[in-house]
């Protein structure tokens, strides 16, 4: 059937007029728009939900591209400031070297943020940097326990914890031991091996 029109082709010889009879024309339209109009409707509601994907699939680049576009502002300002600490002499006494430069280092190798390091948050993309930044400062700054445990927040016990596991953990995730060499050649110190 064409649209608009009221012709029918049963058979290439023989057509079907309905405009002589205006009953069978009314009838015709009515059915052909209720078979016609739900798998209108249905395929409308499916072009819109897959309008609404793409668009929550731009919104979800658009801020994974923020998150990069942050990751590289904390690397610039991370080597700015790695840089300052080298022409002052302090990266060659890891002693001298604050916390805060190891959570900073800790952010940009595991692409963390500072803020998530710093938090309560467990899953292991999260709690595993934060014990590798805990175990920096205890192993290379030979920070007290209890001194680690205020900047996370935390008390002694789960920062023992924290660097007993980390060698255990550096041995099985290759990535996960890969950033924690990032950290601690971006301070001059040897490699873990």
């Amino acid at each position: 059937m064409k649209s608009g029109a009221v012709d029918v082709n049963v058979n290439s010889l023989r057509a079907v007029n309905f405009d002589s009879d205006p009953v069978l024309g009314e009838f015709l339209e009515k059915r052909a728009g209720r078979i016609i109009d739900p798998l209108v409707n249905s395929e409308v509601a499916r072009l819109e939900g897959i309008v609404a994907q793409m668009r929550k699939a731009v919104s979800d680049v658009q801020a994974m591209r923020m998150e990069v576009a942050s990751y590289k502002e904390v690397t610039l300002r991370l080597a700015m400031e790695v840089g300052a600490l080298h022409k002052m002499g302090l990266l060659s006494r890891p002693g001298a070297i604050e916390g805060k430069h190891i959570i900073m280092a800790t952010s940009s190798a595991f692409g963390v943020p500072i803020d998530k390091l710093l938090g309560s948050e467990r899953p292991n993309h999260i709690a595993f940097p934060r014990m590798a930044a805990m175990w920096v400062m205890r192993e290379k700054l030979e920070m007290a326990l209890m001194d680690i445990g205020q900047i996370f927040n935390k008390d002694h016990g789960t920062v023992l914890h924290a660097v007993k596991r980390v060698p255990r953990i550096a041995k099985v995730d290759r990535l996960f031991a890969e950033n924690l060499n990032k950290v601690i050649v971006a301070f001059n110190w040897e490699e873990r091996e």
